[in-house]
């Protein structure tokens, strides 16, 4: 599910058998799990009303989730832990859980997706300094690419 761009909180908070639409593969992400001032994990709204949303899910993976029941039974912290052994175990370069996160981001720019759109996909205000500050540069390289487009284009047509 982080492959999707879901927060681990999200990923913990999703309930199997009210939070999935198995009939369109579609995620309702509604809540979050996160720690309270004493230290217990709990579930709650999102921050911001943005971050409610549904997201499309793989049929396989909707279908695999129907069939075992469950998508992650355990807390956010435990989901890092999980990562750092899967990591080790495989012997790749360690990375964070939310890293994730900025690969689909990314991914969706390449895939020529729009900015309005991958912010309602990731649960991201307009105003959001992630969109404006951390992915700033993929907007630059597709300018820069597009700038290359258009003065090729001049140049058949001036030549």
């Amino acid at each position: 599910l982080s492959m999707y761009g879901l927060r681990r909180g999200e990923i913990c908070a999703i309930d199997p058998a009210t939070d999935i639409d198995y009939e369109t593969a579609t995620i309702h992400i509604t809540k979050d799990m996160v720690e309270d001032s004493e230290h217990n994990w709990i579930i709650k709204p999102p921050k911001t009303q943005v971050s409610v949303r549904d997201v499309a899910i793989s049929r396989d993976l909707s279908e695999l989730i129907r069939i075992t029941g469950k998508v992650y039974t355990g807390h956010p912290n435990s989901l890092n832990k999980a990562l750092r052994r899967a990591q080790k175990a495989l012997g790749i370069e360690s990375f964070s859980w939310h890293k994730m996160r900025h690969y689909c981001c990314t991914e969706l720019y390449e895939a020529g997706i729009s900015e309005n759109n991958i912010l309602a996909y990731m649960g991201w205000s307009e105003t959001s300094d992630v969109m404006r500050d951390v992915y700033r540069h993929f907007r630059l390289k597709s300018d820069k690419v597009k700038q290359r487009e258009i003065a090729d284009l001049i140049s058949k047509k001036v030549v």
